[in-house]
């Protein structure tokens, strides 16, 4: 799909992997996190909502032998605890980004969001804006787009 290319091509822009997290909201099938733990990434946590997703989640980390190097709750990504990691990854639909941004707020947290229609960008653009975030990159993929910022 057009936005998990994007976020893979900007998940691969990222450099000095080693010793640094990620969060991968909204992990569906699991390719964004299994990208992320082949690239060095050394902690990679997962959040999934969608119970359906479940199979096909375990069924691709064993298919790349990541049974035990991905970690995967199932619950909404709006509760968490801790947003702290050093790169946040969250393909999901605009509204619950919009809810995301105000609970990110980890210095020198790199977010990457697609998901995100190109009319939709301008309020999404806004929301970083307003709760800090700097340096917003915006890429597009046919009618979709990926938005990458940083909260400094």
């Amino acid at each position: 799909h057009e936005t998990t290319f994007l976020m893979i091509r900007e998940l691969l822009k990222i450099r000095k992997i080693n010793n640094r997290s990620l969060l991968d909201l909204g992990t569906g099938s699991g390719i964004l996190s299994i990208v992320a733990k082949n690239m060095g990434f050394s902690t990679v946590d997962a959040i999934e909502n969608d119970q359906i997703c479940r199979s096909d989640f375990f069924d691709n980390l064993s298919l790349n032998h990541m049974n035990e190097k991905i970690s995967i709750n199932f619950r909404d990504a709006l509760q968490l605890d801790n947003y702290f990691y050093d790169v946040i990854l969250a393909n999901i639909e605009k509204n619950i980004i919009m809810d995301l941004i105000p609970l990110i707020k980890g210095k020198g947290t790199k977010l990457i969001l697609s998901g995100i229609l190109e009319e939709q960008t301008d309020s999404v653009k806004e929301q970083l804006t307003s709760e800090g975030f700097k340096n917003i990159v915006i890429s597009k993929r046919k009618e979709w787009v990926c938005i990458v910022s940083d909260y400094i």
